[in-house]
């Protein structure tokens, strides 16, 4: 998602617990202009987080919750 929009020219944040991680496993966001920034949604600083990023950038228009969990395996009735 982040690729297709950075390839119609919008301005992408991505947003990951562990930035320099993320841009290591995908180097595409930055080769094609994208940002990485730390962004812990449980953490006490993320609203001054975010703030920073709308004071850089201008602002956000749209948001987008990427994360999940994935579990490998059977899932088994316990009842």
């Amino acid at each position: 998602m982040a690729l297709s929009a950075l390839k119609c020219g919008h301005k992408v944040l991505a947003g990951a617990r562990h930035p320099e991680k993320a841009a290591t496993d995908h180097p595409e966001i930055e080769a094609a202009g994208g940002k990485w920034f730390k962004l812990d949604v449980s953490s006490p600083d993320t609203q001054h987080v975010i703030s920073q990023a709308i004071g850089a950038f201008g602002g956000i228009d749209v948001v987008v919750n990427n994360a999940g969990y994935f579990q490998v395996g059977t899932i088994e009735d316990l009842t």
